[in-house]
């Protein structure tokens, strides 16, 4: 008997010998647990302090963009105004008291075919009042009268492309000066300051302005002053017949065609 409690209070020993070793080791566990967590919300906070400084260093750059911008803006939108100023003080004299007589369409305009191939649609002629108005699309324009038409091939004709058609516009002004003048503001007003400027073009014997529109692939703008007269034709290669009839009845008045020539404010 006395063996047999000696050997159940070695084991017992043993035993007890053990728990401090297996305390100890959950301890150890639960401090490296403790000290991930904590390095792991170091390494979170860490993360988020970068990812904060990252995006105000974005919106810093992104304000500085933004004011480059608009400075740039404003010094564009001031060398347009100084442009338009200069071409506003180029004007010819007379502008208040110029006046056009309206004429009859056909007196004016290649009626009522061309050749027999372009018909000529119903005319429109419209007085057009004098303007010198401010704002961003300011220009300055005497009184003046369109004559406008359509040209079409008559029905059944097999037209060469999609595009058979073609509009003249022939502005008369008070006198040659203002034709000439306004040439700065066709097609569209501004044109040698809010778009690609046309390019001097040799048609049939006669010096011209050539303007194609790139993006919308409309059909080429043809014009030039012609005395008192701004004749402008749209049309594509196979309406050509049409602009050679009116460069036949309006000669163009533009010098040789020059660099100098197409530049803005010198047409």
């Amino acid at each position: 008997m006395a063996g047999e409690a000696q050997r159940h209070h070695g084991l017992a020993g043993e035993f007890s010998a053990h728990i401090p070793v297996r305390k100890t080791a959950g301890l150890g566990i639960v401090c490296v647990l403790a000290l991930l967590s904590v390095y792991g919300v170091s390494q979170r906070r860490q993360y988020y302090i970068a990812a904060l400084a990252k995006r105000a260093a974005a919106a810093e750059e992104g304000q500085k963009n933004l004011e480059r911008a608009n400075a740039w803006k404003s010094q564009q939108a001031h060398q347009r105004q100084e442009l338009i100023d200069q071409s506003t003080a180029e004007a010819p004299p007379g502008y208040e008291t110029a006046s056009v007589t309206k004429m009859a369409a056909d007196k004016v305009l290649i009626l009522p075919v061309i050749n027999r191939i372009y018909i000529a649609q119903i005319p429109t002629v419209t007085a057009i009042p004098r303007r010198n108005e401010q704002g961003w699309d300011t220009f300055i324009r005497p009184a003046s009268v369109s004559y406008r038409v359509r040209y079409e091939r008559p029905p059944g004709t097999e037209a060469p492309s999609s595009h058979p058609g073609v509009i003249v516009e022939v502005t008369h002004y008070p006198n040659q000066s203002w034709a000439k003048y306004e040439l700065r503001n066709t097609p569209s007003p501004n044109m040698g300051i809010d778009f690609p400027p046309a390019q001097p073009a040799r048609m049939f014997e006669n010096n011209i302005f050539l303007y194609r529109d790139k993006k919308t692939g409309l059909a080429p703008v043809y014009y030039w002053a012609s005395g008192d007269k701004l004749v402008v034709v749209r049309c594509h290669r196979e309406g050509e017949l049409v602009l050679k009839r009116y460069l036949m009845k309006y000669p163009s008045s533009l010098p040789a065609a020059t660099p100098d020539v197409a530049a803005p404010f010198r047409n």
